[in-house]
């Protein structure tokens, strides 16, 4: 199974469901749109790699605490946690305010290994992304924890990892 290598509390919060859309400057591999992958959290502590502004480290706290998650300095690292599946990859655009909070526009998306530019629409921003424009939101379903994470040693991009039998 490819596997994919998350800082925390990124890795907790796509696993409980608080986080939808992964961001990244570059697209995902096309070849993994609609594919299972494995959610490795990074073995390096959380304070050491994000600098959180106050109001995205309460939001995340929050969500955390909502989600039935340990604090974040006592997240689990270097461990596999679960799978998901990235259904869609979007090219973030200009902000807009929404009737529901802020969005971002849409300049084209990457859906069943078809990269098009059709009509922009609109998609949530949540405080725990990165959706500045020309950044991509990769949106992540059917997400599964594991009953117990697996210890694993991570790397950067994409690898291989095998469940344990």
């Amino acid at each position: 199974m490819r596997a994919l290598t998350f800082y925390q509390p990124f890795a907790s919060l796509i696993i409980c469901g608080a986080k939808g859309f992964e961001t990244r400057y570059h697209a995902p591999p096309r070849k993994m749109i609609g594919e299972r992958f494995a959610i490795h959290a990074a073995k390096r502590e959380p304070h050491t790699t994000i600098d959180f502004d106050d109001v995205t480290r309460r939001e995340i706290e929050y969500q955390l605490k909502v989600h039935g998650q340990p604090v974040i300095d006592d997240l689990p690292l270097g461990v596999v946690l679960g799978a998901a599946v990235v259904v869609a990859a979007y090219r973030c655009g200009s902000r807009v305010q929404g009737r529901n909070g802020p969005m971002f526009e849409v300049l084209s998306y990457l859906c069943k290994n078809i990269l098009t530019d059709e009509k922009p629409r609109f998609l949530p921003i949540d405080r725990m992304g990165d959706y500045s424009p020309g950044r991509w939101a990769w949106k992540l379903e059917d997400v599964k924890a594991l009953d117990q994470p697996v210890p694993a040693i991570g790397r950067r991009g994409w690898w291989q990892w095998e469940p344990p039998a």
